[in-house]
């Protein structure tokens, strides 16, 4: 058995546990699903409502920290560093959330997920047929 001398140091520099999230929204950036998103739910019915890829991003990374409640968004939020990387991202309350979801329905969404696969699939499988989809 080995033994190794471990030191433990303090530091001022920020840290988060969230990090890994900086990956999945770089994934979003690349593949434009915010682009994508907000053409097939169309804009907000308000001058200053959020889009609804702003919805989507902040389930995605909801669902990626492991988030099992709406409430769980003031996690992201309370996480200083996390969100000074992601200082252009605004996200929604937990409430603003909700109140999107019931707005959307659940045939709302639906329909709209099967028009924004045909989209992604005709974007990335253009010449191919997906048998598994």
């Amino acid at each position: 058995m080995l033994k190794k001398t471990i030191k433990i140091t303090s530091t001022t520099e920020k840290i988060s546990r969230r990090i890994g999230l900086l990956i999945t929204h770089e994934l979003i950036d690349k593949i434009r699903l915010a682009e994508q998103v907000d053409k097939v739910f169309g804009r907000p019915g308000s001058n200053r409502g959020f889009r609804a890829s702003n919805y989507i991003t902040t389930m995605i990374s909801m669902f990626h920290d492991g988030a099992t409640h709406l409430e769980d968004v003031k996690h992201l939020e309370t996480d200083e560093y996390y969100q000074d990387l992601l200082r252009e991202c605004k996200r929604p309350t937990s409430d603003a959330i909700g109140d999107w979801l019931r707005r959307q329905g659940d045939e709302g969404v639906s329909r709209k997920y099967r028009k924004y696969k045909d989209i992604c699939l005709r974007k990335f499988f253009p010449r191919k047929e997906v048998p598994w989809i």
